[in-house]
Order: C-alpha cells, then structure tokens, then sequence
C-alpha cells in the first residue's frame, strides 16, 4: 500500500507557511489587534491616510496576509489528503507508474519508494508555489504619487489636520489657504473661515477658540 504523503510531518514545507489555522487568525482581525477609534475612521482598515493609522492597521494587513495563506494551506492539504486516501483505497497495481519502474530498474530503490518520492516531491512543489506564489501576490506595488485634491469644505479640512484627541490647532489664513478661499486669487478669505466655523459650531459640529498660538478647533464626533 502507498505510504500517505499528507501526514504532517514537524518541520515540513507545509509548517513553514503558516503556524496558525485560519480559526485562529480571523479573531484577531478588528479591534483585538489596533483600537476601537482607529478601526471606525479607517473603515475596518481599509480606507487608511494617515500615518499613525497606517502604523496602527499594519498588523491588520499582516494578520490578513497569513490569513490568506492559512487558507490556501487548508486547500492544499485537503487535496493531498483526499488524493492520498484515494490511491490507498485503489491500491498499488503491478505497473501503476511505468516511469517509477523504470527508475527502479535503474537505481537500488523498490517501486514503492520511487511512488513515494515522485508524490512526496509533486506536493513539495504545490507547497513551495502556494508559499512563494502567495508572497509575491501579497507584496505592496508602489503606488503612483499624485497631488491630492484640495478640500472644498471646512469640516473635512479639517478632519485632514486632527490629533487622536478630536482636536486641531491651525489659524484662519492657513484654513483659508488650504480650501483655495482668497479674495482675487491673492489674499486668504479670512472672514469666510470665520463664518464657516460659527456656522459649524452652531450645528454642533465643532467648537473652536482663537488663543494667541492659534486657533483650536475641537470636533464633536471625535468627543
């Protein structure tokens, strides 16, 4: 009878892609692994701009990475299995590979022995393309650098500028400056920011107080 090539045997090639079966992993992927605040405003990790967001979400990316060659480990070690356990219900006829029996013939190894090698080496090979397969696909092309828009509302100008505390410590012509506010393309529209914040602060958006290092805003949502 064929030896069962999907044993698992310690240290082999199928160990090396991943320790950790997916039941394991899938759990650690939300607000286990970075915080509450960070996991709403990326959007599950998948929407991240800014930089501490990105430090934040890079375990993300790595538990779904393994995750992804946990997964493709299950398949692969399904295949083999059920592969295995069908030529082991077949059994082994006199010439069931004419290539093994001509190695044979050729070198002091039974027929068994050559079988054994020839699958043990074909699900080698499954494994090492589904490792190095999976590493490729999973590396991060470089990204194109292009000029962000500029944004055209207060609110979201200034989300683009807040602190993990919700608050935001800028000035009125630099607000101006940043939505493309001037009067005859030269001088910031300081008063339109100033009737922009009011207006937000009236809706409860925001409250915000000129001090003499600048203008801090605090917004609600992040309260």
């Amino acid at each position: 009878m064929l030896p069962n090539i999907a044993s698992t045997r310690p240290g082999s090639v199928t160990d090396k892609i991943t320790a950790r079966p997916p039941a394991t992993i899938e759990p650690l992927i939300g607000t286990a692994s970075v915080s509450k605040k960070v996991w709403r405003r990326t959007a599950g990790c998948t929407d991240v701009t800014r930089p501490d967001s990105k430090a934040s979400c890079f375990i993300i990316d790595q538990l779904r990475a393994e995750l992804k060659q946990a997964r493709e480990k299950q398949r692969l070690l399904g295949i083999i299995v059920r592969e295995s356990t069908t030529m082991s219900r077949l059994g082994s006829p006199r010439e069931s590979h004419p290539g093994a029996a001509g190695i044979a013939r050729l070198t002091d190894y039974s027929r068994d022995e050559v079988r054994y090698a020839m699958f043990a080496f074909a699900g080698l090979l499954i494994e090492l393309v589904a490792t190095f397969g999976l590493l490729l696909g999973t590396r991060s092309k470089p990204k194109r650098k292009t000029t962000p828009d500029k944004p055209t509302d207060l609110y979201e100008a200034l989300k683009l500028k807040v602190d993990e505390n919700g608050q935001v410590t800028t000035s009125y012509r630099e607000l101006a400056l940043d939505l493309g506010w001037t009067i005859k393309g030269k001088k910031p529209n300081v008063s339109r920011v100033k009737r922009r914040l009011e207006k937000k602060q009236k809706d409860g958006l925001l409250t915000y107080k000129p001090t003499p290092t600048g203008t801090k805003v605090r917004l609600m949502e992040y309260a």
